[in-house]
């Protein structure tokens, strides 16, 4: 067994940016939801009730609308980064072949629909159907880093039903239930000849070992999704007329998924594998192929997953300096230190122990994780034009939850990152309304210094240029 592999998989990294949208190669960020929000730079989203949205970003907001309204708008997004890497693998520091430098971009729609009812003089109630975040990364199948990372696609769904009252006149309260849907899908190769020759066959003949690595990959394909449970909750307090304070809360989310891992295995791998042990007079090579290529090792198999993704905390102020004019200011709290340790457990059922064979399933995939709590920071600012047109812009500001190089991945390479909105509304008849938005964001320059994965490897690179544009457009209609 190769017991000095430190075994490692993104499926935290990637579920955890899910949450943040956290990552400059194929993330889109979103600290709140409506294009209203958007083209503010998310300022305003704890203390704004502009339309049905607000019921997402702060359950109290919507009992400030009137009537009936409905809300339903695209977001579309692009994100773009350039990568290096240096990977080698970790027995013998040799260099890994293949692509070293490059690119990736994610383009992606992002649609969502918000209701909004008032039920009484002092209540209101709404539903929210959103896609909270966005993540995609893709790299060619002949890059250098391919024994770390290949696809990776996350996608979360949230069903979230609010009910908002004012306690008193200046006092008001909601509290929201979220069902969210989580689909991930995530990809790398095994180097499986690298893994013998280091294990089971280590000081077996050098010509051996020449042929073994790098020619025995193995793609293996991770399926897991999941539907779980939080809510969010909020209040506003308005203490004068032209002032108002928002708190909202969203809490933790338990994901425990039942998830499913195959492996595409070439042509004739077995027999290849198994004539160039006999060339070398492997003494146990039928049994040790039968174990690398079985459910233990690297064949497929379904496993288990828990995983725990952190509450979070937004404070807003918002100022009617006059009739025309508000300012905004927001700022964020997430306890990403909430998040554990990352564990697969495969259903290998009762086996034998390995013959220093490549048990990769029957030990589990694990990822370390050792994140910090981050703050995130806009403000923004409101002018109405006229009684048809209103016009909004902002910027902001959010730390990365990656403490440094070696907790960032290359499915996820996040890092600090800024941002500038622009915005506008339109009123085109007395129940109808448009709103569009922009939003440019920039990510800080980021280095990776990976340990070793599943394969023996490490790595080192760079993520530079990191940038995100997205554009929104909503219709606003009052019953």
């Amino acid at each position: 067994m190769l017991n000095r592999h430190t075994y490692t998989s993104a499926g935290a990294l990637l579920l955890a940016a899910l949450v943040s949208g956290h990552s400059h190669a194929g993330g889109l960020p979103l600290h709140g939801q409506g294009i209203k929000q958007l083209g503010s730079g998310f300022a305003g989203t704890a203390t704004r009730a502009d339309d049905p949205s607000a019921l997402a970003n702060n359950p109290a907001a919507l009992v400030k609308l009137e009537g009936r309204q409905l809300s339903a708008g695209l977001i579309h997004g692009t994100s773009k980064g350039d990568y290096r890497a240096d990977v080698s693998r970790g027995g013998d520091a040799a260099a890994v072949e293949g692509r070293r430098s490059g690119s990736h971009s994610l383009d992606a729609t992002l649609p969502q629909i918000f209701y909004g009812q008032r039920l009484s003089e002092r209540s209101a109630a709404g539903l929210g159907i959103y896609i909270p975040h966005q993540l995609e990364t893709r790299y060619e199948p002949d890059w250098t880093g391919r024994y770390h990372a290949m696809n990776t696609e996350v996608q979360a769904i949230n069903l979230n039903p609010v009910f908002a009252f004012n306690a008193t006149d200046r006092l008001a309260f909601g509290l929201g239930a979220i069902v969210q849907y989580v689909d991930t899908t995530f990809s790398q190769q095994y180097d499986v000849g690298y893994l013998l020759a280091e294990g089971a066959l280590q000081g077996s003949d050098p010509a051996l070992r020449e042929q073994l690595i790098g020619n025995f990959d193995v793609y293996s394909n991770s399926e897991a999704d999941n539907i779980s449970y939080a809510f969010n909750a909020g209040l506003i307090w308005q203490p004068a007329s032209d002032t108002r304070f928002g708190f909202s809360y969203r809490s933790k989310v338990n994901h425990v998924m039942d998830s499913d891992s195959r492996r595409q295995i070439a042509d004739n791998y077995r027999n290849d594998l198994q004539a160039l042990l006999d060339s070398f007079a492997v003494s146990n090579a039928e049994a040790l192929v039968d174990f690398t290529l079985g459910p233990a090792g690297v064949g497929s198999g379904g496993f288990e997953s828990r995983l725990t993704l952190p509450e979070a905390y937004n404070f807003g102020l918002l100022l009617e300096l006059s009739h025309s004019w508000h300012f905004m200011m927001d700022v964020g709290y997430t306890r990403w230190s909430q998040v554990d340790d990352y564990r697969q457990h495969y259903n290998v059922g009762e086996v034998s122990a390995p013959p220093e064979g490549v048990d990769i399933n029957l030990r589990g995939v694990g990822q370390e994780i050792d994140w910090r709590d981050t703050w995130h920071f806009s403000f923004g600012s409101i002018f109405r034009l006229s009684e048809s047109l209103t016009l909004r812009g902002g910027f902001g500001a959010d730390q990365s939850p990656v403490r440094g190089p070696y907790t960032r991945s290359f499915r996820t390479p996040s890092s600090n990152r800024t941002w500038i909105a622009a915005g506008a509304s339109y009123q085109i008849a007395p129940a109808l309304s448009l709103d569009a938005a922009y939003l440019h964001a920039w990510a800080s320059d980021a280095r990776l210094d990976t340990p070793e994965t599943v394969s023996g490897h490490t790595a080192e690179g760079r993520y530079n240029n990191g940038q995100t544009q997205l554009l929104g457009l909503q219709l606003n209609y009052r019953f």
